[in-house]
């Protein structure tokens, strides 16, 4: 099952449309892949929705129920009604306790509830361990928080920044107007990377994302990509039973560049 930042590609199938546009087309491996690449991106970037305050923060709930996994051993996890659990490091599966039932990254007072249901006394060294899971645990929610702060808005425009870098022209559209209007910052430059290098007979672009604005469960960037490279093979593959060579040439014209030779 795939996570919110998990890709789901069917990487036979993209290959298989690549080889079959080169076959088509008589064009580089270049000219195709970039077409592609092109309309994944438009799509990614059409596909991924506004973010705000509120997506962040429900991105970073989502990220302390997986739960959150402590440097050197241990968990914190926080349950969707505000139950925030501890598990030390070596416990077992089963074995947390409750620490509070308000959502606060705190360590628990007085007695606490296992997760067995019985009551305990936790030891001094046991509540020294969870003071700083919870700590650890603060402070990397406030740097996510204040750095998918800084970026939000930028959602869109990661995916429209990758086709630039790519010196890729973009259509129209409002939604690719306002993303390619936008300046994105230098604090994000190094979260996007989009690159490519090869041979008329061997070509490869590679594109990494991870821009929080992009990425939050409200957004949805990632799988707005997802969907685009899956939707962009699958609607080829229907093609070649109907009217592929109509597809084939509506695709050179879209991305600027002349079928080479005859259609076979």
């Amino acid at each position: 099952m795939a996570t919110p930042n998990t890709l789901q590609i069917n990487d036979l199938r993209l290959k298989r449309m690549f080889q079959r546009l080169r076959q088509k087309t008589g064009a580089s491996y270049d000219d195709v892949i970039s077409g592609v690449t092109s309309n994944i991106l438009t799509a990614a970037a059409r596909g991924t929705r506004s973010e705000d305050l509120e997506g962040i923060s429900e991105s970073l709930k989502s990220m302390l129920r997986q739960p959150f996994r402590i440097t050197g051993g241990g968990k914190v996890g926080v349950t969707k009604n505000d139950k925030v659990w501890y598990q030390g490091a070596g416990w077992g599966y089963r074995n947390w306790i409750l620490c509070n039932s308000n959502g606060e990254l705190e360590a628990p007072q007085g007695r606490v509830m296992r997760s067995n249901g019985t009551m305990s006394t936790v030891s001094p060294s046991t509540r020294a361990d969870i003071v700083s899971a919870m700590a650890e645990v603060r402070q990397t929610v406030n740097r996510q928080r204040n750095y998918a702060t800084r970026t939000i808005g930028l959602g869109r425009a990661s995916w429209v920044e990758m086709m630039r870098r790519l010196n890729m022209t973009y259509p129209g559209g409002a939604k690719i107007a306002q993303a390619a209007a936008v300046d994105v910052p230098q604090v994000v430059h190094s979260a996007i990377v989009a690159t490519k290098r090869g041979t008329n007979s061997t070509f490869n672009i590679r594109l990494e994302n991870r821009v929080q604005s992009a990425l939050n469960n409200k957004a949805r960037g990632i799988g707005a990509f997802t969907s685009a490279v899956n939707r962009n093979s699958r609607n080829f593959e229907r093609k070649i039973g109907q009217d592929l060579d109509k597809y084939v040439r509506k695709f050179a014209r879209q991305n600027g560049f002349q079928i080479r030779g005859s259609m076979p």
